[in-house]
Order: structure tokens, then C-alpha cells, then sequence
């Protein structure tokens, strides 16, 4: 019975590892859109990018629409093995949609 129970504590710690990645990478990925939007934006109208202040908006923004976001996330008690790929997949998709938003908030900083 211990033995169960400590298998299930490493495999409980471990999903919770995983989602906490996922979700460090769709907060960078929300960044990083939104990062894009605000220079389309300004750029648009024929502004200039502060990025300073664009940093300080995003940070804003995210502290004010993910409120309890994560916590909620957390709250699973059990995952399968399937969850687990599950999780592995999404991970893998946050990471290529994180460097090709790198890579297109680097080519419109880059033409400023």
C-alpha cells in the first residue's frame, strides 16, 4: 500500500511538473502575441513602439485575465497515461508556437 502511494505521489508530482511547463509556455506565448499586436498597432497608426511600455501593458493584461487561471488547472488529482501524451503534445506545440512568435516580434522590432 505505501509503495502504491508513493508511486502515485511521483506520478501526481510529475503531471503537476508538466502542466506547470504548459502553462509557462502558453503564458509566453501569450506574450509574445500580444507583444505582436501591440506594435501592429502602433506601427499602424504611425506610433511608436515603446517597449517599455509595451512590456508593462502585457505584464498588466495577463495579471488581469488569468487570475485563478492556473490554480484551476492544477486542481487535478489524477491523469492517465494518455493525459500524460496528451500534455507531452501540447507541450511540443506551445514550444514551435513560441519560436515562430519569437521570430516574427524579432522581424517587426528588427524593422523599427
Amino acid at each position: 500500500m505505501k509503495e502504491r502511494m508513493e508511486s502515485n505521489g511521483a506520478h501526481l508530482k510529475e503531471l503537476d511538473d508538466m502542466i506547470k511547463i504548459n502553462n509557462t509556455l502558453r503564458e509566453e506565448c501569450m506574450k509574445k502575441k500580444k507583444a505582436i499586436a501591440y506594435c501592429r498597432r502602433r506601427i499602424n497608426r504611425g506610433l511608436p513602439v515603446d517597449r517599455d511600455r509595451m512590456i508593462e501593458d502585457i505584464e498588466k493584461e495577463i495579471r488581469l485575465n488569468s487570475s485563478g487561471s492556473i490554480d484551476a488547472m492544477n486542481e487535478e488529482a489524477y491523469m492517465d497515461e494518455e493525459q500524460k501524451t496528451i500534455l507531452e503534445e501540447e507541450r511540443n506545440d506551445y514550444e514551435r508556437s513560441l519560436e515562430m512568435l519569437q521570430k516574427t516580434l524579432d522581424g517587426i522590432l528588427s524593422s523599427l
